[in-house]
């Protein structure tokens, strides 16, 4: 028997647990990491990548693993926003209330690459830390295993840059968004140049079409 032979119902094995365990909603206290992330096959690959001790804890969704992350045994959680099947916008907000009552959890987000504006909307976003999925394992461990740097790459959204990043993404107007908050409408408009010009967006629109695009389900 080749070892290719011998080695795959091993991987199957572990895929098939793991896939259990995916789906396991009982949160383990002894564990200091979570991952969420729908893809079991990135999954299993930081089951491999965690040295012997090291309990790491799996979700499928952001709303499923929210239980445990109140749970000051964790110290680090890791979001894979390529694989969420809701919102990415929603659970960008979910994690920056998160990070405000955890202030010693340390938040990853496994993003692409190849997308700039998104990129630079999650490092403006809140006090995240990312990490690009599609690496070998050894530079996930590396990267993992240093303390991430606090200082911020991009200066982070205010409340109010995030309320009317909020308010756009569910398609109220400006006008109605100074209405709303009895803020001067030139101070709104103010206030979306200045995101526009440090999301490195050329105008508008493009902004608007980012949150749409952040809105919407990954797989939609």
């Amino acid at each position: 028997m080749t070892p290719h032979h011998t080695l795959t119902p091993l991987f199957i094995d572990r895929l098939e647990r793991l896939s259990l365990q995916l789906h396991d909603k009982r949160p383990q206290p002894s564990a200091t990491q979570l991952l969420v992330s729908s893809d079991r096959y990135l999954a299993f690959a930081f089951c491999r990548m965690l040295p012997v001790g090291r309990p790491i804890v799996f979700f499928p969704s952001l709303a499923l693993a929210e239980p445990s992350l109140d749970d000051h045994a964790m110290t680090t959680l890791m979001v894979d926003m390529a694989s969420l099947n809701t919102s990415r916008f929603a659970a960008t907000g979910t994690l920056r209330d998160l990070a405000r009552r955890r202030a010693d959890l340390n938040i990853y987000l496994l993003t692409s690459r190849h997308d700039p504006p998104v990129l630079q909307f999650f490092r403006a976003a809140g006090p995240f830390h990312l990490l690009e999925r599609q690496q070998a394992l050894a530079s996930w461990h590396q990267a993992l295993s240093v303390p991430p740097s606090l200082t911020p790459a991009v200066a982070p959204f205010s409340t109010q840059e995030w309320q009317i990043l909020t308010a756009l993404a569910q398609g109220i107007s400006l006008k109605d968004f100074s209405r709303q908050h009895r803020t001067p409408y030139h101070r709104i408009v103010y206030r979306v140049n200045r995101l526009i010009q440090r999301l490195q967006l050329p105008d508008r629109q493009s902004l608007i079409q980012l949150l749409h695009r952040l809105t919407l389900s990954f797989h939609d």
